[in-house]
């Protein structure tokens, strides 16, 4: 007697696959489509202004809008006097009845600074303290004209050995103080100072 074995697969679709339909689902795109569902990268399309120099620059575009005057310039610099006015019927005077007012706008850049040598201070009398490395480097972040000028010696970097010396310590992380106009700084290197300290001979 021979046997007949039948196999049946049932496949079952999403009812959500059947009707997906590709488009853009961000709403602030000019493309948008309010029927589609899904979206690749880069699918969207922003209109915005596409000038790195402008005010009003916008990365996230990706086309330039039809408004001829979308993109701001920037001026560069200002330099205005603003005049203050007393107020009738009160005893406030000004030593000044003008201020001088100025503003620089710059594109904001990155600069490596090499050789900054690193200092020791609060050093206590009779010991010798020797660091390794003696100069470090780090990245500054700021307006690429202020940067463009900042040298090794314009930026301090130093350890305090008073409050932050131990004996079961080798390496030290130093502090670092850089000019006004940088905005921040970042990529210290190396982070971490060795300190080897001996007794001064006498």
């Amino acid at each position: 007697m021979r046997i007949l074995i039948f196999s049946f697969f049932i496949f079952l679709f999403p009812i959500s696959s059947l009707y997906a339909q590709e488009g853009c689902v961000d709403p602030n795109a000019i493309n948008y489509s309010s029927n589609a569902t899904w979206s690749y990268s880069g699918s969207c399309i922003y209109a915005g202004c596409l000038d790195v120099n402008a005010c009003n620059y916008n990365c996230r575009a990706t086309v330039e809008s039809e408004n001829a005057t979308e993109c701001v310039a920037c001026d560069l610099p200002i330099n205005t006097i603003v005049s203050l006015k007393r107020k009738n019927n009160t005893l406030i005077e000004y030593s000044f009845l003008n201020i001088n007012y100025s503003q620089d706008i710059q594109a904001i850049s990155e600069r490596i600074i090499s050789g900054v040598p690193v200092n020791i201070k609060n050093n206590l009398k009779g010991l010798v303290v020797r660091r390794n490395p003696s100069y470090v480097s780090l990245t500054i972040v700021g307006g690429i004209n202020y940067i463009a000028k900042i040298k090794p010696d314009d930026i301090i970097v130093f350890i305090d050995f008073t409050s932050q010396w131990s004996p079961k310590k080798q390496f030290y992380e130093p502090t670092i103080l850089v000019p006004d106009e940088i905005i921040s700084w970042k990529d210290l290197t190396p982070r971490n100072i060795e300190l080897a300290v001996a007794k001064e001979s006498i």
